[in-house]
This record gives structure tokens, C-alpha cells and sequence, in this order.
């Protein structure tokens, strides 16, 4: 009935949990919501001091955004991870972009589509 019966919600109704677009000046993602703990939400002057932020002021249950140690300054989708992973790997990644991207330009130019996997190894 559901499956059927109810059309999806319209894109004004819908309940956003991240930014879409990362911040023009930092290039960082941030959330909007958390339960627990404020992973990633940016330190506003509502997010600090909503009804929510209220009353976990009140009553001393948690911490509020804007705490460095749930990183206020949003996230890169290269640095998610443990804080020892951080920033490993990411020449490697661009690397085999690099390398991913000539292969496609190569398909397009005439190619064969199956000799992309023939030097992949």
C-alpha cells in the first residue's frame, strides 16, 4: 500500500542530514543533526543555542557543537577515518585517477572497451 499509494516526499519536506555542497571557503561537508555526540556540526549561533542545545545545557548531558573534539571544522570525504589513516594514501589515490582518466580518454578515442582491465594488474 505504501509502495503504491504514497508518492515521495517533496524535496522541501525532506529532512536533511548533511550540506549538499562543501563550504566555498573551507571545502569541507558538515551535518546538520546529531544524537549523542556533535560530529561535524558547525558551530552557528542556532546550533549552539536551539531548543536542543537548550536543554542539553540544562541538563548537563552532553556536549554542544562547536567542541574541538568532534571536529567543528566539517570533513573532507579524503580525511573520514581513524586520526592515524588521516591524509595516507590520498597521492596514491590521485595517482590511479590519473591513470583511470587516460585509460577512459583512450576508450572514447576508438579503443577497445575491454583493454582498460589488460594493463589494470
Amino acid at each position: 500500500m505504501v509502495r503504491y499509494l504514497h508518492p515521495p516526499r517533496p524535496w522541501w519536506l525532506r529532512r536533511k542530514l548533511f550540506t549538499d555542497k562543501p563550504d566555498p571557503k573551507t571545502g569541507r561537508y558538515y551535518t546538520y543533526t546529531y544524537v549523542a555526540h556533535p560530529w561535524y556540526v558547525k558551530p552557528t549561533f542556532w546550533s549552539r543555542w536551539n531548543p536542543e542545545a537548550l536543554r542539553t545545557r540544562f541538563l548537563w548531558r552532553g556536549d554542544l557543537p562547536g567542541d574541538e573534539a568532534y571536529h567543528p571544522e566539517g570533513y573532507s570525504i579524503a580525511e573520514l577515518g581513524p586520526d592515524y589513516q588521516k591524509g595516507k594514501g590520498q597521492e596514491e589515490m590521485e595517482k590511479n585517477k590519473a591513470q583511470l582518466m587516460e585509460r577512459r580518454k583512450a576508450q572514447q578515442q576508438g579503443g577497445c572497451p575491454m583493454s582498460i582491465f589488460q594493463n589494470a594488474q
